[in-house]
């Protein structure tokens, strides 16, 4: 029998390719939930604010003015009290 003659050669393996991520979807529930639905938010009904024109509350409060005699010194409580006068005219009234 003849002997052959082992040559010396290397063996490259090469490692498998990486393979692309894979997207992990979370387990479902045993049971599904549905949401509740959103409580409906609440409408206020507003009636449209009428301005009331700065002329208009002065000409009220010299008239309360006028009413109380003229005195001095009372012109802030006049105006408001013109305003709040103002103010409570032109709200509708409860039917």
């Amino acid at each position: 029998m003849k002997t052959a003659k082992q040559k010396n050669t290397k063996i490259v393996v090469q490692a498998p390719a990486p393979k692309a991520p894979v997207a992990v979807r979370a387990p479902k529930p045993a049971v599904e939930t549905k949401a509740a639905p959103a409580p409906a938010p609440a409408v206020k009904k507003t009636v449209p604010a009428v301005a009331i024109s700065t002329e208009q509350i002065a000409t009220r409060a010299y008239l309360i003015w006028e009413q109380h005699d003229r005195p001095q010194g009372n012109e802030q409580a006049n105006w408001l009290e013109a305003e709040k006068q103002l103010q409570q005219e032109l709200k509708p009234s409860a039917a």
